[in-house]
């Protein structure tokens, strides 16, 4: 975890990890376990998982972003545990505070 995100997290603003850099199509790709991994050290209430997606290299956003779900969820997250990640956390970023979920 570099400098910046240590510093969002003691700011309590969320990790963002895209799917973008898992492709080819990012300059610097990293493994989908790196991402994985940041998440279980920090914890889900910590991080946003978005797609990033859509160039005519990569997938659309919405089947990109299924697929990379089903991945990282095969490394035994919890359907809790990537609701709060996809849906939860997001709305955080737009108020800066902890949010209820939507009804």
């Amino acid at each position: 975890m570099d400098r910046f995100q240590a510093h969002d997290q003691q700011m309590s603003l969320p990790l963002r990890h895209s799917f973008f850099a898992l492709t080819e199509s990012c300059p610097n790709p990293i493994p989908l376990k790196m991402i994985y991994e940041q998440i279980r050290e920090i914890g889900v209430a910590h991080v946003i998982l978005s797609s990033d997606l859509g160039q005519t290299s990569n997938p659309s956003p919405v089947e990109g972003f299924a697929f990379y779900l089903e991945k990282i969820g095969e490394l035994v997250f919890s359907h809790e545990g990537l609701g709060i990640v996809i849906h939860d956390n997001p709305p955080r970023l737009v108020v800066g505070r902890e949010t209820s979920p939507i009804p």
